[in-house]
């Protein structure tokens, strides 16, 4: 679902029951691990399901892959290839 505000609107708005997160890393768990707090409280009790990704995607971040777009290098290697055809 493409959204903009807050994501426990949506999930308000949807009767949705968990949402699925994505964390390469620590950090990205310690942030995500917060938020899910956040959006169980405003939500009264959305749970959050982490998973990692397979070792191919661990090391990509989209920031990573949108400044390399951005800059004209290739990013067919580092995403799946909807994404790539997406980007050119």
């Amino acid at each position: 679902i493409g959204f903009s505000g807050l994501l426990a609107d949506v999930i308000k708005q949807h009767n949705i029951k968990a949402i699925i997160r994505g964390v390469r890393a620590v950090a990205d768990f310690e942030y995500e691990l917060q938020l899910s707090h956040l959006n169980r409280l405003l939500t009264n009790g959305v749970e959050s399901l982490f998973f990692p990704p397979s070792d191919r995607w661990s090391y990509v971040s989209s920031t990573m892959i949108r400044e390399i777009s951005l800059h004209g290098g290739d990013t067919q290697a580092l995403v799946p290839q909807v994404v790539y055809q997406a980007l050119n």
